[in-house]
Formats: C-alpha cells, structure tokens, sequence
C-alpha cells in the first residue's frame, strides 16, 4: 500500500524544535510559553504575530533541521513498514524554503521514504490542500486535512495533538503515536 504521511506533528515534533529554537533567542520569555492547542501560533509565544516571521523565514533551518527530532517511535515504525512492503511518501504542507531545510532533515535521519511531496503553501496554485493525490491511506494531524482527505472517500487516520484532540472528525481514526498508526496499517495489511 502506499501510504502518506505528514511530517511535522506525525514525523518530526515541529513544537519542540520551534520552541527550542525560540528560547535561544528569548530565553527571559522561558516562563511565557503557552502550551501549543491551537494552529494559530501567535497565541502562545510572547513575539505575537512575529513568530510566524521568526519560524518560516528568519530561523528555517534551526526550526526544521538543526533543532527538529522525530518522535521517538518513528524510526522503528518506518523500518517496519518498509519491510512489510509499503510504499512510504511524505506528504507535506510547507513553504518553499521550510521544504529545502526538511529534505536535508530526512536525508539526515536516513528515513526510507520512497517519495516526497510537498503541497507549499506560499504556492497560490496549490491552495494549500493536500487533496487530489494517490495514496491509500494517509496520517495527518491537521484536522481540516483529515476532514478534506475522507471527502475524497480515502483512509486517512488522524495523529492526536493538542490541537486537534477536541475537533470532532466523526469516524476518522484517531492514533496517539506512530507506533498505533503502524498498528492500524498491519491490520489493513
């Protein structure tokens, strides 16, 4: 099966590596940082509007490569469904500048990822939607991803974040870590 999976919020644990970098730059703000629920950035880093800048142009390679760690389980999980034969496409949102510092993250980490594709969102003509594409079952963790993906009459199993845990999805399921999702795969399998 080919399967496509999200990189930042189900591969690499994008909060951790933006507020890393971030409290490099303000470490007095240690005690100000919210915890992420939401997509809307601003409302958790004291900088305001200013950490959209601060993460997509000014500090790309520190927030997408240098400081970005996958979760834990993903490695393993990855090489297991490789093994089992599926076909692994990441699939990812971003900018185009964000997408060169993520090769470079993936070819790091030496992931077995036959393809990658990104929807970039600085793009008009993409609209940012990551609908239209040939997978058999796709992990997000983007709610209106998920939503938009079973439209489309494909699998697609949502990856909990705090963002996302109280969107209601219907029947879309949900995983907590990569580990359920390649559980979830093994019994489509």
């Amino acid at each position: 099966m080919k399967l496509m999976i999200d990189t930042d919020g189900c591969v690499r644990d994008f909060t951790r590596s933006l507020i890393k970098t971030y409290l490099e730059y303000y470490p007095e703000h240690k005690n100000q940082i919210k915890k992420i629920t939401d997509w809307d950035l601003s409302k958790f880093f004291p900088i305001g509007q200013d950490i959209f800048d601060f993460a997509f142009k000014k500090h790309i390679n520190e927030v997408f490569y240098e400081n970005a760690r996958p979760y834990d389980d993903v490695d393993d999980g990855l090489i297991e469904l490789k093994t089992l034969g599926h076909e692994l496409v990441l699939f990812t949102s971003q900018n185009s500048k964000s997408a060169k510092a993520t090769l470079e993250w993936i070819k790091y980490y030496e992931f077995p990822f036959d393809g990658l594709i990104v929807v970039k969102f600085d793009d008009p003509k993409s609209q940012n939607k990551k609908t239209g594409y040939d997978g058999d079952i796709y992990l997000d963790d983007r709610d209106i991803n998920c939503l938009e993906i079973a439209k489309e009459g494909k699998i697609v199993v949502c990856r909990n974040q705090p963002w996302n845990i109280k969107k209601d999805l219907g029947d879309i399921p949900r995983v907590n870590n990569f580990t359920e999702f390649v559980e979830f795969v093994r019994r489509l399998s």
